[in-house]
């Protein structure tokens, strides 16, 4: 299994595990997934950039032999891969930190993998970063949002409870003191072409970037500047900066 394979791969870490401190946060997330995963109807997958979590977790559960238990993935692409290997739907369990080019918390990944595999489920670990991206009204694609704050206090099994008991999005109660700002909605295309327009890119390298026509990105640019009422590219990136893309 990929789940075999990454730990095999992370085992040279085996001398840093060793010297880091296992924190709650870890602990909690290791026991909340293995009892949701069973007879759950769901393959477990966890998302981390944190190497040394995502080592624990898979670790952990290669130990245990949990066969609904897939893996941990360190990147989106790791996840991807470890989605596209189960036999049921997927049980995401993701941190913000797991952010790609984008800086969006996993937010296209995630819709990535709904696209294939429409029954799947995904709960979004959300830290500072995590809880700026909800407040603007993103991170529509999760069926849950727990808040890093709410993990030691159950917050996860909470919010996996509620969503596989089909009773709509989650959302923790120590978000909502996050102001809201009007949504402004943009296609996973749109987030990427901004990204790179946000680090400066010409039409010409977004293109290249992105494998698409130089036209093509030219009038995603366009489509930009309406969405986010920008006069020109600075204040599109300084929209992307703020909104969390840049």
């Amino acid at each position: 299994m990929l789940a075999h394979k990454f730990v095999s791969s992370m085992e040279k870490m085996a001398g840093f595990a060793r010297m880091a401190p296992v924190k709650p946060v870890d602990i909690d997330i290791m026991a909340v997934m293995g009892s949701i995963g069973m007879g759950s109807g769901y393959d477990i997958i966890f998302g981390s950039g944190d190497y040394y979590q995502a080592y624990l977790f898979a670790l952990f559960h290669r130990s245990l032999e949990q066969t609904t238990v897939v893996g941990a993935g360190c990147s989106e692409a790791e996840v991807e891969d470890l989605a596209k290997s189960c036999q049921r739907p997927c049980g995401l369990l993701v941190s913000d930190c797991i952010a790609g080019i984008l800086g969006d918390a996993g937010e296209v990944m995630v819709e990535r993998i709904k696209e294939w595999s429409p029954k799947s489920i995904a709960v979004l670990i959300a830290s500072e970063r995590g809880e700026m991206l909800w407040s603007q009204g993103r991170l529509g694609c999760y069926d849950g949002i727990v808040s890093i704050n709410s993990v030691h206090r159950g917050g996860v099994l909470q919010a996996l409870e509620h969503v596989l008991a089909g009773k709509g999005p989650y959302r923790d109660k120590a978000l909502r003191s996050a102001q809201k700002e009007p949504e402004v909605k943009l296609s996973a295309r749109e987030r990427q072409v901004l990204a790179l327009l946000a680090r400066g890119m010409t039409n010409r390298e977004i293109a290249a970037s992105l494998f698409i026509a130089e036209v093509t990105a030219r009038d995603y640019v366009s489509g930009i500047y309406r969405k986010t009422d920008a006069a020109n590219r600075a204040e599109a990136a300084a929209w992307a900066t703020k909104h969390g893309y840049g």
